[in-house]
């Protein structure tokens, strides 16, 4: 029989696996809730590639490891990102028609939810436990900063009492 130090070593042990293990379902339940629910809803603009509502993602981190990728799970782009000058025309992904939209931003021009995985692969959280919410288009930044509109923003005030409620007791 090993002393009561081992025994204990081995008991921290499991019980951190246990925690560990609640924590990501407890925060991938609430990414997928945020992402495919809660963000869309509250976007204040339009779709015209639909590159940035689907590029929508979370990343869920323990011990400063990528354990996880959540991505909004709707229609896909019906394209590429537009690249600065570029025109588009046609039926947009909301379904409208647009007779000319001319692109104000510089992209990489392929798909917003390429460069959110590649941007959550990249990211190092700072804490034991993290998750982390991006969208992955540069029109993203545009919209809330030259055009005030709302892409993320008012998710980080909802995040905060969804985040909490979406919490059970540890079995």
């Amino acid at each position: 029989m090993d002393d009561i130090s081992v025994q204990f070593d081995k008991l921290v042990s499991k019980a951190i696996q246990k925690i560990d293990t609640d924590m990501f379902i407890q925060l991938d339940a609430y990414g997928e809730n945020m992402v495919d629910n809660i963000i869309p809803l509250q976007r204040g603009f339009k779709n015209l590639t639909g590159n940035t509502i689907t590029s929508f993602a979370y990343g869920i981190y323990i011990n400063k490891g990528l354990e996880q990728v959540g991505l909004y799970n709707g229609e896909k782009a019906i394209r590429s990102k537009l690249s600065k000058g570029e025109i588009f025309r046609g039926i947009d992904y909301d379904g409208n028609e647009r007779r000319g939209f001319r692109a104000d931003v510089d992209t990489d021009s392929g798909y917003g939810k390429d460069t959110s995985i590649k941007f959550l692969q990249n990211y190092v959280p700072n804490s034991k436990y993290a998750i982390v919410f991006t969208t992955g288009t540069e029109y993203s930044e545009f919209l809330e900063t030259r055009r005030n509109v709302n892409v993320l923003t008012d998710a980080k005030t909802t995040s905060i009492s969804n985040f909490i409620q979406s919490f059970k007791p540890i079995n």
